[in-house]
């Protein structure tokens, strides 16, 4: 039954009109909005909430592009059932990764890609009586799709795994506290509008 579901959907991919590729030299910027999923150590001590990014993206042929994503979140700390939780309490989250884009299939108009690549990101927490602040690395993988819509702008949505590589501030010691371990994952679900030039 998979096969064959496979199969049919690599024949429909190859019967179908390429009429959506992307043109070489070709730019856009666009804006973002969704959902932040947290996991690993952030989930343990922060809520998830809406983030944001900024999108500009190059076509260097009809397979490749560069897109680079500027985003920031947002997230206030939950308590424990013994703890409540501390309204000071948040993590603020703010990245600028440059990613290799490949566009895996188009159909009809649909653009189906998927991206990845390393960036730098500045993390900023308060965990009360502790605040900590780094700049440090990450990697993120994801996918999605683009709809064209009008000659200049295109709908789309996008999935991405975002691992922030672990950095503790020193400076966030308080007496037999230990430093602040500021790295951790995330998942991305973002809409996503581009304008194009």
């Amino acid at each position: 039954m998979c096969s064959s579901l496979l199969a049919l959907f690599f024949v429909l991919f190859l019967a179908t009109p390429k009429q959506a590729m992307a043109l070489p030299g070709q730019h856009s910027i666009g804006l973002g909005a969704g959902q932040i999923l947290l996991m690993s150590e952030y989930v343990k001590s922060y809520d998830n909430g809406i983030g944001f990014h900024a999108l500009y993206e190059y076509d260097a042929s009809a397979l490749f592009s560069f897109s680079a994503r500027l985003n920031y979140s947002l997230h206030k700390g939950i308590g424990t059932a013994t703890i409540p939780a501390n309204p000071a309490d948040e993590l603020s989250i703010k990245g600028l990764t440059p990613n290799l884009k490949v566009n895996f299939a188009y159909l009809d108009k649909l653009i189906v890609y998927g991206l990845a690549g390393f960036g730098i990101f500045l993390v900023d927490m308060i965990k009360t009586p502790q605040i900590g602040t780094a700049a440090t690395f990450g990697f993120n993988l994801g996918t999605g799709f683009e709809l064209p819509l009008f000659a200049n702008f295109k709908f789309g949505s996008s999935l991405s795994f975002h691992n922030v590589f672990d950095k503790k501030d020193p400076l966030s010691v308080v007496g037999a506290l230990p430093a602040l371990g500021l790295g951790g994952t995330y998942m991305s679900l973002m809409l996503n509008a581009l304008y194009v030039f």
